[in-house]
């Protein structure tokens, strides 16, 4: 199946209310292990590539999610970052990549888990795909069922499938 053409991405934040860089995470989980000073090292680097994404520098966030894998490669959060950081800067599928990555690693932890489904989704749309954008955001919600933005997202687009049979 091919893929839809690429939408305005203009276009979609209009209709659909796209958060910016500054959208609302959980807490990161607690530094433990025997890693330990590489884990302290990586997220301070996530930090602060967290900071940079909020000030809207993607490129410059992307850099250090990428150093802080470098550092420990097994900090779930620096490959959930680089993904995010990739699909702001519109790397749909490089972001899914490392999506597949933080998955397998948040799988413990219910409400990252939920944001891996919602970027997902997120990339999902931005690339055409909107049913397994639908899915994504139906996953989000089960592992969270109040997520403010799935649950927005799936009105969101419930009442512009109405608006457009209604014409």
């Amino acid at each position: 199946m091919q893929p839809a053409a690429k939408p305005d991405m203009e276009v979609v934040r209009a209709a659909v209310g796209e958060p910016d860089a500054s959208y609302e995470l959980p807490s990161l989980g607690p530094v433990t292990g025997a890693a330990l000073p590489q884990r302290k090292a990586s997220m301070k680097l996530v930090q602060q590539g967290r900071t940079l994404l909020r000030a809207e520098k993607y490129k410059a966030g992307l850099g250090r999610f990428e150093q802080a894998i470098g550092i420990d490669a097994s900090n779930p959060y620096s490959h959930y970052f680089v993904a995010r950081a990739h699909y702001f800067l519109a790397n749909y599928r490089e972001s899914l990549s490392f999506l597949d990555v933080a998955e397998s690693r948040l799988a413990a932890d219910h409400r990252w888990l939920a944001e891996v489904h919602v970027l997902r989704a997120r990339n999902a749309t931005a690339i055409g795909f909107h049913g397994r954008a639908d899915a994504n955001y139906v996953s989000a919600l089960s592992l969270v069922p109040h997520h403010a933005f799935a649950l927005a997202r799936l009105t969101t687009i419930d009442t512009l499938a109405d608006t457009r049979q209604n014409r």
